[in-house]
């Protein structure tokens, strides 16, 4: 097993977990919206503003196959990948799946400070986006409950990277 897949809502942490623990591991990053962004030449907003959500999935579950082709690799979903097609099952079988659940206390307060980064919550104030928060999680918390780690941290640490190595090394050795 040389991937390991991130899941989480929107504002999670996703990202910094996975840039950190990229570099814990001594693997690479790749945070799977820059990688539409890039390959469509557009901001997944915009992407999602031309064309509508069901077209945006559909490029999002491209870019997450091409990941198959990377090794040692840690890969930051975007906050809806788990819950769309298969994309959950297929991450199961192409690497170690890990849920970022942060209190989503926590995650309100990250987007209120980056509004202009999160077009869903924009104009919405902190109760409010709570209760978009819980609504999202609602939907897609089955969909991040399959991951075979669950961090139930805001932030990364030791102990998250000692879980994945062990886990890495579990499962490769089962493959």
């Amino acid at each position: 097993m040389n991937k390991v897949y991130l899941v989480g809502l929107p504002g999670a942490g996703k990202t910094h977990c996975g840039r950190w623990l990229a570099e814990k591991l001594g693997w690479k990053f790749e945070d799977l919206d820059h990688a539409i962004e890039k390959s469509m030449k557009q901001y997944v907003s915009s992407i999602f503003d031309a064309h509508g959500e069901e077209v945006f999935r559909q490029i999002e579950e491209e870019e997450l196959k091409k990941t198959a082709k990377l090794s040692n690799t840690v890969i930051s979903t975007g906050g809806g990948t788990a819950a769309f097609g298969g994309n959950m099952e297929w991450m199961q079988r192409h690497g170690l799946t890990v849920y970022i659940n942060t209190p989503l206390e926590r995650i309100a307060g990250r987007i209120l400070q980056n509004a202009q980064k999160r077009p869903m919550f924009s104009g919405m104030n902190e109760p409010e986006i709570l209760v978009k928060l819980y609504d999202i999680s609602e939907k897609r918390g089955e969909f991040y409950s399959r991951a075979r780690l669950i961090w139930n941290k805001e932030v990364p640490s030791d102990g998250l990277y000692v879980a994945v190595n062990q886990l890495i090394s579990l499962y490769s050795a089962r493959f």
